[in-house]
């Protein structure tokens, strides 16, 4: 072969060679490509399935994720916290740990909520496996890193919180995390829960109130609060009616549709002797919701049969009492003896605990 012919060889072959080269690249980024949109569309899957409730369903989705979209900590970071909830601990780990290690991969946005949200489900997968150890350093780890942050203090709260010899260290925790973030409800929460364990009536009204400050237009705060103070007596031994109904009238200033404002409001002014405004808000009941009226109906009877007094109201009957047997069987402030409703304000935290968690389902 002449050199000429064998420059146009090399040459032919250098051509060759760079082609192949570009073509496998391009195919290699077209792949990846496609699997970065696979990953989107599960992850896309899964946020929907949890927003559903099925978390079974985005945990899979989360998991695949990760699969075709190997070491993004967001993926993994969902995939930790519904294998979490469904209690697959060590899994879950791994992934809280794989999101950690990868965090900086992630837009920088979203790289502290990353660690905050890794470091908090790993103290309460921990803590919820019981091994309060390892769920106090990843706490404290949290608290290290994000001093300023109501999380850490929160979570290592839950902690103490378990056991009744550290309940004064929970509580101090409880009030660190609400003074880094007066806004946020769950410490409030817990706070209101432990002293309802441990009977301290006074302390749950004063975390209610300064809850209510910082979230004057949560309702359901505002009808835990008036609960509290109907089921409550003071120190001489008279009950708190007129505080419960400057909370409920503050309530429905705001949203007079509440209908179970109107009906507590109904049983305070029955406990306060004030029968025209009882009967006024069996009226707005009876609009609003004709079961709460004809309970309340069924409260101001027994209550004035219990104290001697025959009833004067007879706007609405009890005639449907059929459709609310429940709420019939159910204990009521009117009928308290003093002592606090630890059932109905344990049902309230619960209730509030699970819209909260509903609203932080998203980083």
């Amino acid at each position: 072969m002449n050199n000429l012919n064998l420059k146009k060889a090399l040459a032919i072959g250098l051509v060759a060679s760079s082609f192949s080269v570009f073509y496998s690249d391009n195919v290699e980024a077209k792949s990846n490509k496609r699997e970065v949109q696979q990953a989107t569309q599960a992850y896309q899957q899964g946020y929907q399935l949890y927003l559903n409730n099925d978390i079974k369903g985005a945990a899979d989705a989360f998991m695949l994720a990760t699969k075709k979209d190997e070491n993004n900590p967001l993926y993994e970071l969902f995939a930790g916290d519904t294998l979490r909830i469904l209690k697959q601990y060590p899994a879950s780990i791994r992934y809280y740990e794989s999101a950690i290690e990868h965090y900086k991969k992630a837009d920088k946005e979203y790289r502290d909520r990353i660690l905050i949200k890794a470091y908090m489900g790993l103290s309460v997968g921990y803590r919820e496996k019981n091994e309060d150890e390892k769920a106090i350093d990843y706490a404290k780890r949290l608290i290290k890193a994000y001093p300023d942050e109501f999380r850490g203090y929160y979570s290592l709260g839950n902690v103490y919180a378990k056991d009744k010899k550290t309940e004064a260290d929970a509580i101090a925790q409880y009030k660190l995390a609400i003074e880094k973030d007066k806004e946020q409800l769950q410490p409030y929460l817990a706070l209101a829960s432990l002293y309802n364990r441990q009977g301290n009536t006074k302390g749950i009204i004063e975390t209610y109130k300064e809850a209510v400050d910082y979230r004057p237009l949560d309702e359901a705060l505002k009808m835990s609060l008036a609960q509290v103070y109907l089921s409550n007596k003071d120190s001489n031994g008279n009950g708190q009616y007129k505080e419960a109904e400057q909370v409920l009238r503050s309530l429905v200033s705001v949203n007079n549709a509440n209908a179970f404002a109107h009906y507590y409001l109904g049983l305070t002014y029955i406990l306060l002797g004030n029968q025209a405004k009882a009967e006024n808000e069996l009226a707005i009941l009876n609009n609003l919701n004709p079961n709460l009226g004809n309970r309340l109906y069924r409260e101001a009877n027994a209550y004035y049969r219990k104290h001697g007094n025959e009833p004067q109201v007879e706007t609405i009957r009890a005639d449907s009492f059929e459709d609310i047997k429940d709420l019939a069987n159910e204990s009521s402030p009117a009928h308290d003896d003093g002592s606090l409703e630890n059932k109905m304000i344990n049902n309230q935290i619960k209730k509030m605990e699970e819209r909260e968690k509903a609203k932080d389902k998203a980083i």
